[in-house]
């Protein structure tokens, strides 16, 4: 019986991942894929086995998952690791001292999440 549920588990994964591969930006609760990302091909899963298979996938690092408060979590591709590490730091600002450039002794840094007042 053990067997059969870790099989059911690996191709409800295997479904996830194969309707993320046709929308790769699609987001959802558990209840969201298993109504709607895997009821395509074999009907809509009990929740529970759904919730196994995306906790499966997020183990592995494939999903992430997001939590908020109020809402229920919810699931998404993660990014593949060679794109985050040569994305832009859009985000990263560098303060600049009074009186000059940056030195390294003394250099300032700064919160990346306060803006820059001029």
């Amino acid at each position: 019986m053990k067997g059969s549920c870790v099989e059911r588990r690996r191709g409800l994964a295997r479904a996830i991942l194969h309707y993320l591969l046709d929308h790769p930006g699609a987001k959802a609760t558990a209840a969201g894929v298993a109504r709607w990302w895997l009821s395509e091909e074999r009907g809509a899963p009990p929740l529970g086995d759904a919730e196994r298979a995306l906790a499966l996938l997020v183990s592995k690092g494939t999903l992430v998952e997001t939590r908020r408060a109020g809402v229920p979590p919810y699931y998404r591709l993660a990014p593949a690791p060679d794109t985050a590490a040569t994305a832009p730091r859009s985000g990263r600002r560098r303060a600049v001292r009074a009186g000059g450039a940056n030195r390294k002794k003394g250099h300032v840094r700064c919160d990346p999440t306060v803006p820059i007042q001029t």
